[in-house]
C-alpha cells in the first residue's frame, strides 16, 4: 500500500473513533444530568416514597453548608463591630 492509503485509513479510523467517543459521552452526560435532577427533588422536601439514607444525609449537608455562610458572616461582622468600638474608645 502507498503512504497516501495508510494516511487515509489512519485518519478515517481516528475520526470514527473520536465520533464514537463523543457519542458515548453525550449519552452518559444526559443520563447523569437527568439522574441528578431526579434525585435532587424539590428543595427542602423529601418525597413520601423516598427514604434513602444517602439522600437524607446529602440534604442535611446542604443545609449545614448553607448555615456555614450565615455563621461566618455573623462572626465576621461581630468582630468588625468590636474592632470599630475599640478604635472609637481609644
Amino acid at each position: 500500500m502507498s503512504k497516501k492509503m495508510f494516511w487515509f485509513v489512519g485518519m478515517a479510523s481516528a475520526i470514527s473513533l473520536l465520533w464514537a467517543f463523543f457519542k458515548m459521552n453525550e449519552s452518559n452526560e444526559q443520563d447523569t444530568l437527568e439522574h441528578t435532577f431526579e434525585n435532587a427533588g424539590k428543595p427542602g422536601q423529601l418525597e413520601e416514597g423516598r427514604h434513602d439514607a444517602a439522600q437524607r444525609e446529602n440534604a442535611d449537608m446542604v443545609s449545614e453548608g448553607s448555615q456555614f455562610g450565615v455563621q461566618y458572616f455573623n462572626k465576621t461582622s461581630k468582630e468588625e463591630k468590636e474592632e470599630l468600638e475599640k478604635n472609637k474608645t481609644t
